[in-house]
């Protein structure tokens, strides 16, 4: 049962605070998966999804918040749980003073908890059914199902106090609340073509970001690249656990994968295959080997095996110190020259970056939409 007698500004507050570490954890997970699906991330995908778990943070804090302390708990004796419906009900007509022909009484409909509580639990849970029917396409059946579902989550947390952090419920677990919830929930169900008529439909967003997934853009071919640097150091380091090679072999078994994974995936890397993009040729075509080998060396090779190369490279007896300092300097050259290029290209709106002009190579992008699947289907049984 939620307390309206205590404020709110804390467990909003709280997640305010919160929301920017759950941003950050769930920001590479949503533009991986936006990518692939879409091969794009639109800012209004971005802010519908980003707000919905907003929500969902200032609910659950909400439900759980203020804590109490955990000796007060333990000296409670009342029942934890109410499984009589509308209890609420007989209460407010037998204690509140309440009478219809008596307008001065109607004051207390929003001085009481009987009828403000049930209020709060329906307004709390409005917004969820709104983005089901919204972002998600839910029907209403689901929707019943899933506001339902989240309200038991937020009355079995408070009845396990708090997941056992405190020796028994610090709240009501109330039968009321679950139906208020999952009432809320429908309701905003029935709202949300009125509270987002402005909002271009689910239908809408697909299509713009299939529009845009079909260029690639720098952002996703950063995190194609970071998730290729992070396969890389995992692979090294899997390879030292188990055999510590030579470092020649280190360096070279890596950029060779960077080698034969596009030209037998048809111009992918384990990280291009994550976002849906792969190598090609700029005048038409699958990869050649050159291009293969000529992009490794100077991309993946170059710019991550020699960083990863310099750091073996210490004055302690493993490396001589002027070729660390040759190789570093290198590296600072080779990111700097890089940088200048993304940044020259974001500004131009170019895609493809100085080395890729000199091996005629460009990303493209591999994400189809679901009407070209089909189409590609009917043509093939065709």
């Amino acid at each position: 049962m939620v307390n309206l007698l205590g404020r709110y500004d804390s467990p909003l507050l709280t997640a305010v605070i919160i929301f920017p570490m759950v941003a950050m954890v769930m920001a590479i997970p949503l533009l991986v998966h936006n990518y692939r699906r879409y091969g794009s991330m639109p800012l209004v995908r971005t802010v519908v999804v980003y707000s919905f778990m907003f929500y969902l943070l200032c609910a659950y804090f909400l439900v759980i918040l203020p804590l109490p302390d955990v000796d007060k708990v333990a000296a409670y004796t009342w029942k934890p749980y109410n499984l009589i419906p509308f209890d609420y009900v007989a209460a407010f007509i037998n204690e509140s003073g309440f009478r219809i022909a008596d307008p001065s009484t109607y004051k207390v409909l929003w001085t009481k908890m009987y009828l403000l509580e049930p209020l709060f639990n329906i307004v709390m849970m409005l917004p969820f059914g709104v983005y089901l029917r919204y972002y998600f396409k839910a029907g209403w059946r689901k929707v019943a199902l899933l506001g339902f579902l989240l309200s038991l989550f937020f009355e079995l947390t408070q009845l396990s106090g708090l997941y056992g952090a405190y020796p028994r419920a610090y709240r009501l677990f109330d039968v009321n609340d679950l139906m208020d919830n999952t009432t809320g929930a429908l309701l905003g169900y029935a709202l949300e073509p009125v509270l987002l008529r402005f909002l271009p439909d689910r239908d809408r967003l697909d299509e713009m970001a299939y529009q845009k997934g079909r260029r690639v853009t720098i952002l996703r071919r950063l995190i194609a690249f970071s998730a290729d640097v992070m396969f890389t150091i995992a692979i090294m380091a899997l390879m030292y656990l188990v055999a510590k090679p030579p470092l020649w072999v280190m360096i070279v078994v890596p950029g060779a994968a960077y080698i034969v994974l596009p030209l037998v995936w048809d111009g992918r890397t384990l990280g291009k295959g994550l976002v849906r993009i792969r190598l090609a040729d700029a005048r038409g075509g699958h990869i050649k080997w050159y291009q293969a080998v000529a992009h490794a060396v100077f991309v993946d090779v170059w710019m991550g095996g020699v960083a990863l190369l310099s750091m073996f490279c210490l004055p302690d007896g493993q490396g001589p110190a002027n070729l660390m300092a040759v190789m570093m300097m290198a590296e600072l050259a080779s990111y700097a020259l890089l940088t200048i290029d993304v940044i020259s290209a974001k500004i131009d709106g170019r895609t493809r970056l100085w080395y890729e002009k000199l091996l005629a190579t460009e990303n493209v992008s591999t994400v189809v939409e679901p009407d070209q699947v089909q189409e590609t289907a009917s043509a093939a049984q065709n």
